[in-house]
């Protein structure tokens, strides 16, 4: 799988501009979380796709609320199609690297999407990423995966850990948080840091007026 850091020209005789861009130049206001698929039968976390965009062949994007925050989920299908890609993994927030119990391949690509991500944040600060087991619904009998091995994958690659069911959405809002918490935190801690000079600022004036 290839990615590239031009974006399709598709302005085309519409005039219009690509939607994956305009998500990406409004997501600066937004919590960007990354939901990179690793088994194309996966079925989309949110169980449907807001918006499709012909020009990504199945690739969607999505804003959702999380905790009174609006963040903005892409999803990746295993595709090498796809291009423009790092573009929108660059302002990733948080990344969820799910892979599906009952297929053993779906855990041994998670280092390749893990590896990528990499390739395409290094020299940047990387964003929170957790390991999600899917499909959790299914029965025992057909899992060829264990939770401990999703907790070695995750150790492996220094991610977290999560398991949630894509049918059901069980865990998945845990899973979420737990990918996003880090950039919460940060945030607040920023806001935080403003007000605070804002304040020191605002009471070093008045005692120049005094």
């Amino acid at each position: 799988m290839s990615i590239s850091s031009q974006m399709p020209d598709t302005t085309g005789k519409t005039g219009l501009t690509h939607p994956m861009e305009k998500a990406v130049q409004a997501s600066s206001k937004l919590f960007n979380l990354i939901f990179c698929v690793v088994m194309a039968l996966i079925i989309y976390t949110y169980g449907r796709y807001e918006q499709w965009d012909p020009y990504w062949g199945e690739a969607w994007y999505q804003r959702e609320t999380i905790a009174g925050v609006e963040i903005q989920v892409f999803y990746e299908p295993l595709s090498p199609q796809h291009i423009g890609v790092d573009r929108v993994l660059s302002r990733a927030d948080g990344v969820l690297l799910l892979y599906g119990v009952n297929s053993k391949q779906s855990l041994e690509n998670v280092p390749k999407y893990h590896a990528r991500m990499l390739r395409v944040l290094e020299g940047k600060k990387s964003p929170q990423m957790v390991v999600v087991a899917t499909s959790i619904e299914l029965p025992q009998a057909e899992w060829e995966i264990t939770t401990e091995d999703g907790h070695e994958m995750a150790k492996m690659l220094n991610a977290g850990f999560a398991e949630c069911s894509a049918k059901t959405g069980s865990g998945l809002r845990e899973a979420v948080h737990q990918a996003m918490k880090p950039a919460f935190e940060e945030r607040m801690r920023s806001l935080e840091e403003k007000s605070r000079r804002a304040l020191e600022e605002e009471q070093e004036q008045k005692r120049l007026e005094d």
